[in-house]
């Protein structure tokens, strides 16, 4: 039942209330305006106690030595306020003539929002004091941020709702502390209400999808295996209206949902709710027209929207088709192109028309291209490791933002510009938020390009990891990482790891550009010990790698690495043919990558594909051949079901024996046959059969069928073969494995876990059956 509240607002307190922001509006409202087009001498900052006026300062456009413009003011007020520390109330600017008549002085005058001296939190039974103080966006010490009421109620439900309080509601009260007006309290009064568990959601009328799909999409659905979901009231026409799409999306155009019975047990605290399905007639599109199209040939629209026709309704094809058409706008600086559909029904004959409305607009140039981060600056003193970590880790120069912008002033506003430059800053792995604002300008034909972009401080970090690994073993690793060092966004690494099987040591250090040049630098210092069942392997090496882009549009990139490294061998089984003599390696490798894959880490479609070369020698000559292809889809209109196919093939043309051990093929594990133990499978020592030798030819397939049940659980299937021989294109008996697994992504870890059993071996090789693979932070 709804909690019985009152309303929030008396008409007293609304008075009262109103009053107020009369008073700040009247405080804020300026005098007469500087004459558009005066020149500004200087700019001044009033007010502050903790920030440094560097901070207002830097978000401003009114600047000395610029025009005054009403309209720039007006913005710079705007964005002063989005400081989020500063009372948007006491804002102001005004103005005086220089005392040399040449210009005005602009004076900003601001109020700082009170310091934080406690944050008490009262009601919380379920979560502790810190778990929830994690999940403020402030702390004791830090300036009031604005809004934070609104901020801390919406984190806290939200907090509650994951955790299975979804009646869980907060209050938020900031409390003056009488001696100080700079500093005031925090007080969080919680009511954590009671949980409903799910036992059952029927769902009467669904025939085209199976219940277990619907109930992985809805809130309010049972928990799985030993995991319990709880009751959300909110989230029910959430529910009805994710349901009522999908069947639209299928092609149901007349299809309902509605709220059923709801059965409530309040002894055991659960219950059993029902969601009523209609699905009605499914349609078949019968013909696809656009109208208001004359930029563009009819057959350049036409080989987009001809795959609509003659068959089932597809709301997701038809986004994708609507997609496409906004990108060759776009990409031609048509970019205020509006784009719509409308659909004509014949009910009686179950089939659709669907008419897509272009509103073509003039093309768009480019104007200012303007940087806005979100940076404080304290006046206070720091102590050595805050010096340290203010040298170390910067934030990023303004120059290393914009040399990732690919918009041009001047030229035409393109939306796969605007893209790729949204890409490039991405990946550089130091933002958690990046976004391109385009504002208009007093010209409709012109709009400037704002850079949005919010560092994110977890992406330097000193800190420790564990892991597991089908070689290494269970494995701890102490690191050291920034990703933007010296504030140009070059990664440094250092790193230890520990293992029953493996100790490693990492140094490493990337710069992203040398120069002026597109070109980038990898160095990598490394010793590496690796126990096998036989033997011990010991690495000392260096690598350099320089990259450099082939076709930045393409997403073709060249790389060069030199590897030079000494390895030594400790035999513990003197019985073997292996001579394990310790030897050097000098090795260069030029490679060339075409990277399409709409995600590095789970793709769902797109193709990457590589090939290269590395020769030089490694106890005898040492020449291979590389290649690697991966493709993704998605195989099914109505399923997020991807589709992974890979391969690579490595080659040597000669016996694998002519070159040293370290450098030879090597096949099992997670990393390309799964069903079979890492580097255990293929040729084997004449005296040992223990010993893996490795091979001169590995050829590798992978078939995976992938389905993301929520965001943090992917299940797969796959089928996992290859080949590998001693002898230069020698194919002899594949291996194959089978099974099933899954991906959980918990945030502070990700696990992987395979089961597989092996369809085609050899009686040598080493099978297993439980494949694990972990990585955690803490």
């Amino acid at each position: 039942r709804p909690l019985p509240f009152k309303s929030a607002f008396s008409p007293v307190v609304m008075l009262i209330f109103g009053l107020f922001l009369l008073a700040g509006e009247a405080s804020a409202r300026p005098g007469p305006l500087p004459e558009e087009g005066t020149r500004i001498a200087e700019v001044r900052v009033e007010g502050l106690q903790r920030l440094s006026p560097n901070a207002i300062l830097r978000v401003m456009e009114l600047r000395q030595g610029r025009s005054f413009t009403e309209q720039t003011y007006r913005e710079d007020l705007q964005a002063i306020s989005n400081i989020g520390r500063i009372d948007p109330l006491q804002l102001r600017i005004s103005w005086e003539e220089a005392p040399d008549e040449d210009g005005v002085i602009l004076t900003v005058h601001v109020r700082e929002n009170p310091m934080i001296r406690e944050i008490s939190i009262i009601g919380n039974v379920r979560f502790s004091r810190n778990q929830i103080k994690n999940q403020l966006d402030f702390a004791e010490g830090d300036i009031i941020p604005t809004g934070i009421r609104a901020s801390t109620i919406r984190n806290l439900q939200n907090f509650y709702r994951d955790g299975g309080y979804r009646a869980a509601r907060v209050g938020v009260e900031v409390q003056p502390v009488a001696s100080n007006d700079n500093v005031a309290d925090v007080v969080i009064n919680i009511n954590e209400g009671q949980r409903i568990r799910i036992r059952r959601l029927h769902l009467p009328g669904n025939e085209q999808f199976s219940d277990f799909y619907i109930r992985m999409r809805v809130s309010n659905a049972p928990g799985l295996l030993f995991f319990n979901n709880y009751y959300d009231e909110n989230a029910v026409e959430d529910d009805l209206s994710i349901i009522q799409a999908l069947y639209q999306r299928a092609g149901y155009l007349d299809a309902q949902a509605r709220r059923g019975t709801f059965d409530y047990d309040e002894e055991n605290q659960t219950i059993e709710l029902t969601y009523e399905i209609e699905a009605g007639p499914r349609y078949r599109v019968t013909s696809v027209r656009t109208e208001g199209v004359t930029y563009f040939h009819p057959e350049e629209v036409d080989r987009i929207t001809r795959t609509l026709a003659n068959r089932t309704f597809d709301g997701r094809r038809l986004v994708r088709a609507l997609d496409r058409l906004r990108e060759l706008y776009g990409n031609e600086g048509y970019i205020d192109t509006d784009l719509s559909y409308r659909l004509e029904r014949n009910r009686e004959a179950r089939e659709v028309d669907i008419v897509i409305e272009v509103n073509e607009s003039p093309p768009v140039y480019v104007g200012e291209i303007r940087l806005r981060k979100e940076e404080f600056d304290f006046d206070i003193e720091l102590n050595l490791f805050d010096r340290f970590m203010d040298w170390f880790a910067p934030p990023t120069k303004d120059e290393t933002i914009m040399r990732e912008v690919r918009l041009e002033p001047g030229e035409k506003y393109r939306l796969s510009d605007e893209q790729r430059t949204v890409h490039r800053l991405r990946r550089l792995g130091i933002f958690r938020r990046v976004q391109v604002t385009r504002e208009p300008t007093a010209d409709p034909s012109v709009r400037d390009a704002v850079i949005e972009v919010d560092e994110d401080p977890a992406a330097a970090f000193v800190g420790a990891s564990a892991g597991v690994g089908e070689v290494s073993g269970p494995t701890v690793t102490f690191e050291l990482v920034q990703p933007n060092f010296g504030g140009e966004a070059n990664r440094f690494r250092a790193a230890a790891t520990f293992g029953t099987r493996n100790t490693a040591y990492r140094l490493g250090y990337f710069q992203r550009y040398l120069g002026d040049t597109q070109t980038s630098l990898d160095l990598n210092l490394f010793r590496t010990t690796d126990r096998f069942r036989v033997y011990r392997q010991r690495v000392y090496g260096s690598s350099a790698e320089f990259g450099r882009p082939i076709s930045e549009r393409e997403r073709i990139y060249g790389y060069l690495r030199f590897r030079a490294e000494h390895v030594r061998f400790y035999r513990f089984d003197r019985d073997t043919d292996e001579s394990f003599d310790n030897y050097p390696v000098l090795a260069v490798r030029p490679m060339v990558v075409r990277d399409h894959r709409d995600d590095t880490h789970l793709p769902t479609r797109g193709h990457a594909i590589s090939g290269g070369i590395e020769t030089g020698i490694a106890d005898g000559f040492l020449l291979k051949f590389l290649h690697g292809y991966e493709w993704y889809t998605q195989p099914l209109e109505q399923s997020d079901l991807v589709y992974a196919y890979e391969h690579s093939v490595g080659l040597m043309p000669y016996d694998a024996r002519e070159v040293g051990l370290s450098e030879r093929f090597f096949v099992g594990g997670t990393g390309n046959l799964r069903g079979f133990r890492a580097r255990e499978v293929g040729p084997r020592d004449s005296r040992n059969p223990d010993l893996a030798i490795g091979g001169s030819t590995r050829i590798t397939q992978r078939h995976e069928l992938r389905y993301p049940f929520t965001d943090f659980l992917t299940g797969r299937v796959f089928t996992d073969a290859a080949i590998l021989e001693r002898g230069f294109l020698e194919l002899g008996t594949p291996r194959v494995g089978s099974g099933a697994g899954a991906i959980m992504d918990f945030g502070p870890f990700v696990a992987e876990i395979d089961l597989a059993t092996a369809l085609l071996k050899e009686s040598a090789d080493k099978r297993q059956f439980f494949h694990l693979r972990l990585r955690s932070r803490f």
